[in-house]
């Protein structure tokens, strides 16, 4: 009974190890999990080194599976030339440093994802990709990449999603380098300082561009110009000290994220020649310290986020013109607002966040004071350790200020600070 019983314990590993599986494909721990269709999916198995079904549509090779790959570093056509079903191959943390100088897929046209992160891939000929015209994704991040070449991509017809994130791209980008890609996610995190103008050009189609985490110094003539599909773009945590004034030109961005960089100004020319404004605007630790009569008249966006920066200064009619559902002037440098600014507060349906920690709670803010009493959309400031309020929410302390400023000074005189008020009617 005994040996039956081993037996077929062995022929269940060998029905998923070494044979097609057809219909109800059997459980072992090399091939886990089969799919509706009963074909094996497979994982922590090097194709060097065991006879895979033929079908299978997921192989994943787990760091130390091959050790042949380790020594060796190079990926052979041979280890995957029979596997034609294949649609998932995760080769993350594969020891992987170079193909051979073949194509290497060319018996996977239903692949739909490789995964090769984590490896120490240094370089690449745009024929390594020849013969995945299927595939849709593609993770390339966490690798040596130095650089890359023209037409690097080119065999990927229907590419949607590459990652090229955590490499060491430090050469400069060819124009071609991503001709024909679909959608683009790409770029975060490597060293690049500069990305020229026709770069992004051929993705006629591109929804997402990520450019946050580099080194960047400025943004080029129309770079992002004419790119009616993309909606949205993060250039967050560069250098970037200059926008050209066209690089969104004929683009309707759902969002835009500057945010810390070392802008001293609002780009907002940038913003007005584009198709329509990004409705989400991300300006926010940057070194802008003012905002200006015309920084954002025209300007129509669901949110402005201006919060962390240096500001000091905001212009009476700089609200005036724009159409900001919500405004957040938090944490900035403001220690009040000018009074001519109070109309358009009172009309509008906007939200402004001035919540900051060093307000002007004084007399001179009786007129904001008021609003806040009666408007539910101006997020409160904070006073300001001068203040008599040292801590308080400026809407907490709303009430008293109102009292104390108009009974000691009268309706027709408020231009006293809040402490010649109390000392008036000490």
């Amino acid at each position: 009974m005994m040996e039956w019983n081993m037996f077929q314990i062995f022929l269940l590993v060998l029905l998923c190890v070494t044979v097609s599986v057809i219909g109800q494909c059997s459980v072992s721990t090399q091939c886990s999990v089969c799919d509706p269709g009963g074909r094996a999916v497979c994982g922590s198995i090097c194709p060097k080194d065991v006879a895979l079904p033929a079908n299978i549509v997921y192989l994943r090779v787990d760091n130390g599976t091959c050790d042949a790959w380790a020594r060796q570093g190079t990926l052979r056509p041979e280890y995957f030339g029979t596997y034609n079903d294949l649609k998932v191959l995760n080769l993350t943390q594969a020891h992987v440093d170079r193909f051979q100088p073949v194509a290497m897929f060319t018996s996977m046209p239903n692949l739909i994802e490789l995964y090769l992160s984590h490896n120490l891939i240094r370089s690449f000929s745009p024929t390594a990709w020849t013969g995945l015209s299927s595939l849709e994704h593609l993770d390339l991040s966490h690798n040596t990449i130095v650089g890359l070449v023209a037409q690097s991509f080119s065999k990927l017809i229907n590419l949607k999603q590459l990652d090229l994130s955590n490499n060491k791209i430090t050469m400069q980008i060819p124009d071609t380098a991503f001709a024909g890609l679909v959608q683009l996610k790409t770029l975060s995190n490597n060293p690049i300082s500069n990305i020229g103008s026709n770069v992004f050009q051929p993705l006629v189609n591109v929804e997402t561009i990520q450019m946050n985490n580099l080194t960047l110094t400025n943004i080029s003539n129309g770079l992002l110009s004419n790119l009616k599909s993309l909606r949205t773009v993060d250039i967050s945590d560069n250098s970037i000290s200059s926008v050209a004034n066209d690089f969104l030109t004929g683009t309707t961005l759902d969002l835009l994220d500057l945010s810390n960089n070392v802008l001293t100004s609002i780009p907002s020319d940038a913003f007005k020649n584009s198709a329509t404004p990004p409705r989400i605007l991300n300006l926010a630790y940057n070194k802008i310290t003012q905002i200006s009569s015309t920084d954002l008249k025209g300007i129509t966006a669901n949110r402005l986020d201006l919060s962390g920066n240096p500001i000091t200064t905001v212009a009476g009619d700089a609200f005036d013109g724009a159409s900001i559902s919500y405004i957040d002037l938090s944490n900035t440098g403001l220690t009040s607002l000018p009074n001519s600014t109070e109309a358009w507060l009172k009309g509008s349906t906007s939200t402004i966040n001035v919540h900051n920690s060093n307000w002007q709670c004084d007399c001179n803010t009786v007129w904001l004071v008021e609003l806040l009493i009666s408007h539910s959309n101006i997020v409160s400031p904070t006073c300001g350790a001068n203040s008599q309020y040292p801590g308080q929410l400026l809407s907490s302390a709303a009430i008293q200020i109102r009292d104390v400023c108009k009974s000691a000074s009268g309706e027709n005189n408020l231009d006293l600070t809040l402490t010649d008020c109390i000392t008036d009617t000490a």
